[in-house]
Parts: structure tokens; C-alpha cells; sequence
């Protein structure tokens, strides 16, 4: 390190592959310190002379330059965690939070746990592999485009309103994984800045869907015999095949489909 004999705290330090660099070194609170100011190629010597003259008016005051700095560095920090929270509220609309919460919780779910969020928020239109008719929405997908800060229990309770309508029990899944969803934001190191509260978490939603009921429509122990004779019957080994799967496996329709 060589010093400047003009300015007594600057130096210059040169490493064994040749770099060269200003630093600043005085003493403060009884030890000593050193600052790098920057590259040579970077700072003239002016400048760095006049950098040096800066920092050793902070430490004659007893404000550690480092200190400082870092002080700095973690306000700019909070003002941009900030100002991306508030971009994210302005924004981010429900299905966008949606696609993040899906892969972040996805190495936790099972398959069909995935399928069932992934068909829920599905916008439609797309071509079907066994149908020549498209997909339909999933019964999410109208408040998709809705922004999350917008997403007030009274549009929950409306959603739900039109959905029991016309499929209220897979309605009242779906209602489910948005409770759980909403739940997420509200942990979200951004969202629970817009997410205070859960708007699927609410009666009216839910007296909207009702209550699931008893099914009766269902085979009985003792009409299990007749119903194998006659789907052994069928002379399409697929379809037979198919429906024996689903009696035994307890599986989704699709899901053997």
C-alpha cells in the first residue's frame, strides 16, 4: 500500500496480479478501519483524494462510513420490497397467483390433487383428445382476470350464487381450494400485503352451494351380482373393462377414461 502525502487517510493498494485500487484507512472509536473507495482505472486522483476528505469528515464526527452504508443499502431494500408489493396489489390478478401458488405447492400434492387445480382455472377452448367438442372453463376461470386486491367476499358469494346454478357440488370443491389458495397469499412474502383476509372464507358463499347430500343413487351389496352378469354381457370388452375398473378401483371416471 502506498499512501498519499497530501491526503494522509488515502492509499493505494496494488494486488500480486497487478489490480490497483484507492483506500481510505483512519482510525475510529480507538480501531482501525479501511474503506475501499474504487478501482484506479475508475477514479482519478482528485477524486479520490476528495472521497477520502469526505469520509474522514464522517469519522471525525464518529459516524462509521460502513455503517452507514449499509444502513443505506437495507432502506433501499425495504422501499423496493415496497414498491414491488404495491406493484403486485395494482396487478397481479387472481389467476397470476394462482399459476405461482400451483408450482410452488406442487411437489407437495398428488397427481390428481394437481389435475384438480390445474381444471379449475383452465380458461376452455382447447381441443379435447377424445371429443371433437373444446374444453369448458373451470368453474374458477371467471374470476381469473380479476385483480387479487379486487377479490371481495361479495364477488366470492356472487361466483358462488351463479355456480350453484349449474354444478354445485363441484362448485364446493372448487370454493375449497380457493379458501386454500387465499390462505397461501395471505403467507406470500408479497400477496399478504393485498390478502389480509379470506374472501372465500365466508357463509354466504357457502349457504349459496349448500350442503353436500346423501347419494342414494348407489349399488347395493346384494345387486352387485346381477350388475357383474350384465356387464360381462356387453359385447365391447373396452366399455366392460371400463366399468368394472371403476366399480372395483373407486377411481374418477376420467381418471381410468
Amino acid at each position: 500500500i502506498f499512501w498519499d502525502g497530501k491526503t494522509p487517510s488515502l492509499g493505494l493498494r496494488v494486488t500480486a496480479n497487478g489490480a490497483k485500487s484507492y483506500i481510505f484507512q483512519t482510525e475510529l472509536h480507538g480501531k482501525t478501519i479501511r474503506i475501499t473507495i474504487g478501482d484506479q482505472r475508475a477514479w482519478s486522483i482528485s477524486d479520490a483524494q476528495a472521497e477520502a476528505a469526505r469520509l474522514k469528515v464522517k469519522t471525525d464526527q464518529g459516524i462509521d462510513p460502513r455503517q452507514e452504508a449499509a444502513d443505506k443499502k437495507a432502506a433501499k431494500q425495504v422501499a423496493e420490497t415496497a414498491r414491488k408489493a404495491q406493484e403486485a396489489r395494482e396487478i397481479v390478478t387472481v389467476g397470476q397467483a394462482w399459476e405461482e401458488y400451483v408450482a410452488a405447492r406442487k411437489p407437495l400434492w398428488s397427481e390428481l390433487h394437481i389435475r384438480d387445480h390445474e381444471k379449475v382455472m383452465q380458461a376452455g377452448g382447447d381441443a379435447r383428445k377424445r371429443s371433437k367438442k373444446l374444453t369448458e372453463p373451470g368453474l374458477l376461470a371467471p374470476l381469473a382476470k380479476i385483480r387479487l386486491v379486487d377479490l371481495t367476499p361479495e364477488l366470492v358469494t356472487e361466483w358462488a350464487k351463479n355456480q350453484a346454478l349449474i354444478r354445485p357440488t363441484r362448485a364446493r370443491l372448487a370454493l375449497r381450494l380457493l379458501r386454500a389458495f387465499l390462505n397461501w397469499c395471505g403467507r406470500h412474502s408479497t400477496y399478504k400485503a393485498i390478502v389480509t383476509s379470506n374472501s372465500a372464507q365466508n357463509n354466504d358463499a357457502k349457504e349459496s352451494l349448500g350442503k353436500a347430500k346423501v347419494k342414494h343413487d348407489v349399488l347395493q351389496r346384494e345387486q352387485l351380482l346381477a350388475w357383474f352378469k350384465a356387464i360381462k354381457q356387453i359385447q365391447n370388452p373396452v366399455i366392460s373393462a371400463y366399468l368394472q375398473t371403476l366399480l372395483l378401483t373407486g377411481a374418477r371416471r376420467e381418471e381410468i377414461a
